[in-house]
């Protein structure tokens, strides 16, 4: 059997986009209870801004259906077209305080990376 560069290269590829996982980093920022949840969505093909406040929306990533987040989980859920549910959860976060004038907000970097749903 004799394979290509150009083979070798394509499997390659093909192999890389079935296992890369999603990722979504949140930048939190909360002012006493009220928070706000801008994140950036990881995937394959690039990056997009999406709204992470807790409860399910219709992001603007191409292909994904539905984004559910719950924060008092620290876990979530998404929908691609044409797969089955996928799973994140919160695997890590910076906390630290904001720059405000009383000390009263936090702001945090928030990770989630993709895993398997148990849920």
């Amino acid at each position: 059997m004799h394979l290509n560069v150009a083979s070798l290269a394509i499997s390659a590829l093909a192999l890389a986009a079935r296992v890369s996982a999603d990722r979504m980093i949140v930048f939190q920022y909360c002012f006493f209870t009220a928070c706000s949840s801008p994140g950036t969505w990881y995937t394959a093909h690039g990056s997009y801004d999406v709204d992470a406040s807790e409860g399910c929306r219709n992001p603007d990533v191409p292909g994904m259906t539905q984004l559910c987040v719950d924060w008092g989980k620290s876990r979530g859920h998404f929908y691609f077209l044409g797969q089955n549910k996928r799973c994140i959860r919160e695997t890590s976060s910076d906390f630290q305080t904001c720059s405000d004038d009383f000390g009263f907000a936090t702001c945090s970097d928030v990770y989630w990376d993709e895993v398997p749903c148990t849920w």
